[in-house]
């Protein structure tokens, strides 16, 4: 009877690291949101993104980067990438300071 919980036991902790092996795994799909078409645009207007904040249920995204030392708040369109404001976050006006 020991025997027999035991066997069970380490069947469950098999399951379960493989559980979270399989979880680990696909994490990274999940950092690739749907804002990831739109980094790119961003990217390659010279700004480093430091954060993303994505409201699912807002049409836009905001992008928090930095250009030249400066830290710009960018809203963009979820749809078409368009960007549709760019503002110097005053709070944080040097990036190396």
């Amino acid at each position: 009877m020991v025997l027999n919980n035991f066997t069970n036991m380490t069947t469950f902790s098999r399951a379960l690291l493989l559980l979270g092996l399989l979880a680990g795994a696909f994490a990274p799909l999940a950092a690739n949101a749907d804002y990831s078409k739109c980094t790119k645009k961003i990217k390659s207007m010279g700004y480093f993104i430091t954060d993303v904040d994505n409201d699912w249920d807002q049409p836009y995204d905001k992008f928090d980067a930095v250009k030249n030392g400066k830290v710009y708040n960018i809203w963009v369109d979820k749809n078409t990438c368009e960007i549709k404001q760019v503002i110097l976050d005053n709070e944080n006006r040097r990036w190396n300071d």
